[in-house]
């Protein structure tokens, strides 16, 4: 039975930082390496974090620490707000991202920054609305460095149609974003949360026995796109979703 229990974080840790990146390259064939996730990671501590239970339960041996055992894990990326920008539109991609010049690691309020939700997951499926608990701790580590906070974004439609099946059959539901949300469950989580389409699409399709990647941007037809493919040929999807801090005027919210 699911059940809300507090969480305390910690830092990432090496292990869970190589299990989210295995996943990723097995969910969504995008050219992201190890030293660029955790270039991503260092640039600012506070929002890649491990989420445990405040106590482990008293083992017979007298062993096991709660904190070996993450409940949950988040890793979320502070944009600049140009950068952020661009990401949400497909100026830029994700695999872009340099976090020594396009991450806010200095705190104050003269920084304007998005805060793009990479990966989101939940290991113990007791823990319930871990991806709202997450997202608002993210939230408030953000405030703490006094920036100006734009807004939340992540790739919240982001799934893979060939594995599609066996996640949605996996014990541990994954709320995996750009934020990697491969499960219909993790998208609703999101959705709930405000956070909207911004026409953005990313699309890994076969063809000659290669991976290729298309792109649908805010105003193009996916079906021109998607010309001449067929729907077996479809590997992988992504979505760009953002939810803004403030409501913006309608001819500045997709730059």
């Amino acid at each position: 039975m699911s059940q809300s229990i507090p969480l305390v974080h910690g830092p990432m840790t090496e292990d869970v930082l190589h299990d989210i990146f295995a996943s990723d390259q097995d969910m969504y064939p995008a050219p992201l390496t190890y030293p660029q996730l955790q270039g991503w990671t260092q640039a600012c501590p506070e929002l890649s974090v491990c989420f445990y239970p405040p106590q482990a339960p008293t083992q017979p041996d007298g062993g096991s620490d709660a904190r070996s055992k993450p409940a949950g894990a988040s890793i979320v990326l502070p944009l600049m707000e140009s950068y952020w920008r661009d990401l949400l539109v497909g100026k830029i991609r994700e695999t872009d991202i340099n976090a020594s010049k396009m991450l806010c690691s200095e705190g104050g309020a003269e920084h304007s920054v998005g805060l793009h939700v990479f990966h989101v997951e939940r290991y113990d499926d007791r823990v319930k609305g871990f991806a709202k608990s997450s997202l608002e701790h993210a939230v408030v580590a953000a405030q703490s460095k006094g920036w100006n906070i734009l807004g939340c974004s992540g790739g919240l439609q982001r799934f893979c149609t060939q594995w599609q099946r066996d996640l949605e059959s996996r014990a541990d539901k994954t709320f995996a974003s750009a934020a990697l949300t491969a499960t219909p469950e993790g998208r609703r989580s999101f959705e709930k949360l405000g956070f909207r389409a911004t026409g953005y699409q990313e699309i890994w399709v076969e063809v000659d026995a290669e991976i290729q990647l298309r792109t649908v941007t805010p105003g193009q037809d996916r079906e021109e796109v998607l010309t001449s493919i067929k729907a077996d040929s479809i590997k992988g999807e992504a979505a760009m979703s953002v939810r803004y801090t403030k409501k913006e005027p309608e001819d500045s919210q997709m730059p």
